[in-house]
């Protein structure tokens, strides 16, 4: 019972956060997305769809700040961050997104989706694509509400 309403509670917060969102302006991370040219049409859907869903661009500039997408050989994906500090805080200078290249085309987005929101500061949770593990899926991957309210939490 108590686990339950403490449930709804999380869930209307979350509501009312995203709701709060949609009437403000997010200022989320523009680092724009550059992607390998050697991943195919048929992952470059998908990671399209991912950086759509979080407002990504795409560039073909390699020398500026960017997150890099290409070909691993990791079981499904993982990401590395290289970061520094300055006078004037903290930033990061190179991330670079790998992701299998024998996973099917939801699956891959999936995984897309997964690292961007990694690159972005979201770190993992039960359920959803921050879920620790992602199985092979034949469907799309997209943010649910808890994802929207931990990333405008983030980068507001």
């Amino acid at each position: 019972m108590i686990y339950t309403m403490l449930k709804l509670i999380s869930t209307f917060i979350a509501i009312i956060g995203f709701a709060t969102s949609q009437f403000i302006e997010i200022q989320w991370s523009r680092r724009p997305v550059y992607i390998s040219k050697w991943i195919t049409d048929e992952h470059k859907e998908g990671i399209y769809n991912a950086m759509t869903q979080l407002g990504l661009d795409e560039t073909e500039n390699k020398t500026e700040n960017h997150i890099r997408i290409e070909y691993e050989r990791y079981n499904g994906g993982g990401i590395e961050m290289l970061a520094a500090t300055d006078y004037d805080g903290f930033y990061i200078y190179e991330t670079v997104i790998g992701i299998n290249r024998l996973l099917n085309k939801y699956t891959f987005q999936c995984i897309s989706l997964h690292e961007l929101c990694h690159s972005l500061g979201l770190a993992h949770r039960d359920g959803g694509v921050m879920n620790p593990i992602i199985n092979i899926t034949e469907n799309y991957c997209y943010l649910d509400i808890k994802d929207y309210l931990n990333l405008w939490t983030i980068l507001n």
